[in-house]
């Protein structure tokens, strides 16, 4: 007898404290939305460094009570309050989870003075004590989620679908916070001691890392955590537990997750950057230009070491997840096809390119409307049909005819037309706009300069007022490039005469693009003496002076009072 009644007084205790606990943390919530943050704080940080809270109310607890230190700028005290919610609830994932997505919310920087480091902003400079705390953090989170990765594999059946991956997703994201810092993966995050405070001044990455002779590095798939051989390797063992996950929409996440990655090392599109120093002396050029010769299972793309073709291995080669995850998942869309798709429009070969958009838009099947009017749909008429745009070009000399360089692709001819722009109209119609009474608001600054007014003749109703009487009109022959390729070629105009003109292709069952000409004579070049500036008038083609002109100028500026 004496035995039931002390498990009913321990009941009645354990129900009177679970009882008291959740008083407590509803007053904390009215407390919270009546933006009481200072009272609201002293009961979240109570509830969640008590040991008996339950792991699940543990974790909002700490995540309410960080978010009042963020409100009342007291990001200072969240390290002590990480630790002891820590020491409280030891190994335990939930409250990992929330400890690393409550610090991600905090500063990664602070002070040290005297020895001793304050998170957040102070106030008065000390620039010269500045720290940064991102790596010492990176590492205590990585310490936390560790130390409770034992528990979360003693009872996977146990654990909702969502908290598992949230688990995982937070323990791979401290592993690589950003895929542009690749390179840390080749380090094994010593896990036994905290670095210290740095400055903040580490190497960034500039393209995926390579072994000592320059191949690309790849992270093997280790036996356990345990023994991985840096944190890349930490990083794929962690992938591929997501990867055993009962739900499918879990499986096919962590498989995108592995495939993305390598696609952001490995794709051609690190090349971008290239594109635009083509012409630097390297093999920039060559590269770029090699990509529509790429099988499926080999790549060029720029390395730490430079600019590198080389095959894909099985296990890396992040095409062939793609269409793997694609055939055991079709029925759940999360881009495999859209991928693959925008894979093969990088490498220019478009056919391949335009059979994954037919795939990516069957996911409309069944409404005819909105799978003509979706992206892919719109993707494919983009590159089967016909399609041209004049590059911008620069004024050109009179006396001889002016030239365009057309873009296009599939189409086999151009019709095109040339307009006079009455250049005059366009000047006064500026000065107009400019002499207007009122303050500097009512400016529209494209009416304060002739060639942002010109720009406006790019589209078909803008500008038309400027545009006259027609000129020319006549039909080029086109011969496109195989696999709707885009090709460049020269139109050559006749106008010979200096003005300016509006010159137009419309392409048949396509689209049509607009560019402004002009043809000039002579060139006025301004250059700003000591006390003064010195204006010539020279000759467009020969550069020799030109006499008997009258120069009109008009000058204007804006005088910011208020």
């Amino acid at each position: 007898m004496s035995k039931m009644i002390s498990f009913s007084l321990l009941c009645c205790a354990v129900y009177a404290l679970a009882s008291a606990a959740e008083a407590d943390r509803n007053q904390a919530k009215t407390l919270f939305e009546q933006a009481n943050y200072a009272e609201a704080y002293q009961h979240y940080q109570a509830l969640a460094v008590q040991a008996d809270t339950p792991p699940q109310l543990a974790a909002q607890d700490l995540s309410q009570a960080a978010e009042c230190l963020r409100q009342l700028n007291r990001v200072a005290e969240w390290d002590v309050l990480r630790e002891q919610v820590a020491a409280a609830h030891p190994r335990d994932w939930l409250v990992a989870v929330a400890i690393a997505n409550a610090n991600r919310s905090m500063p990664s920087w602070g002070y040290v003075t005297a020895g001793q480091f304050t998170r957040g902003d102070q106030r008065g400079g000390n620039w010269q004590n500045h720290r940064s705390c991102n790596q010492r953090d990176r590492t205590r989170l990585l310490q936390l989620m560790t130390d409770a990765l034992p528990a979360f594999l003693r009872d996977p059946d146990a654990i909702t679908k969502k908290e598992g991956q949230d688990y995982l997703h937070t323990f791979r994201r401290l592993l690589l916070p950003n895929k542009n810092d690749s390179w840390r993966l080749q380090i094994l995050t010593d896990l036994t001691t905290l670095p210290d405070f740095d400055d903040d001044s580490e190497p960034r990455g500039n393209g995926a890392p390579v072994n000592d002779d320059g191949s690309p590095v790849f992270y093997a798939l280790p036996e356990s955590y345990a023994t991985a051989r840096n944190d890349g390797e930490r990083w794929r063992w962690l992938l591929h537990l997501a990867e055993q996950s009962k739900a499918p929409h879990s499986r096919l996440q962590a498989g995108m997750e592995f495939a993305d990655f390598l696609r952001s090392q490995f794709g051609v599109q690190t090349l971008l950057r290239d594109f635009f120093h083509a012409d630097s002396g390297d093999n920039s050029l060559a590269a770029i230009l090699a990509v529509e010769t790429l099988s499926d299972d080999e790549t060029i793309a720029r390395l730490a070491g430079g600019i590198r073709r080389f095959q894909l291995p099985e296990e890396f080669n992040y095409i062939k997840i793609y269409q793997r995850l694609y055939a055991e998942y079709p029925q759940l869309f999360l881009g495999q096809a859209k991928e693959l798709a925008t894979i093969y429009e990088n490498r220019r070969q478009y056919p391949k390119a335009v059979e994954w958009w037919q795939k990516e838009a069957e996911k409309y099947e069944g409404d005819a409307s909105a799978k003509d009017n979706c992206y892919a749909s719109r993707q494919i008429r983009r590159i089967t049909g016909n399609w041209g745009e004049f590059l911008p070009g620069k004024p050109q000399v009179a006396g001889q005819p002016a030239t365009a360089t057309l873009r296009f692709r599939n189409a086999t001819k151009a019709n095109l037309t040339v307009h006079r722009i009455d250049l005059e109209a366009m000047l006064a119609a500026s000065k107009k706009h400019i002499r207007s009474e009122g303050d500097t608001r009512h400016l529209d600054w494209i009416m304060t300069k002739p060639s942002y007014m010109l720009d406006r003749l790019l589209g078909e109703k803008e500008g038309d007022a400027y545009v006259k009487e027609q000129l020319a009109a006549w039909e080029e022959t086109l011969e496109p490039l195989s696999g709707h390729r885009a090709r460049q070629v020269t139109i050559t105009t006749p106008i010979v005469k200096p003005g300016a003109y509006l010159l137009t292709a419309t392409l048949p069952d396509g689209n049509l693009s607009r560019l402004p000409l002009i043809v000039e004579d002579v060139k006025i070049v301004s250059k700003p003496l000591e006390d003064g500036h010195l204006w010539q008038v020279l000759d467009a083609a020969s550069g020799a002076p030109v006499s008997g002109l009258d120069l009109r100028l008009f000058g204007w500026n804006v005088r910011w009072n208020s």
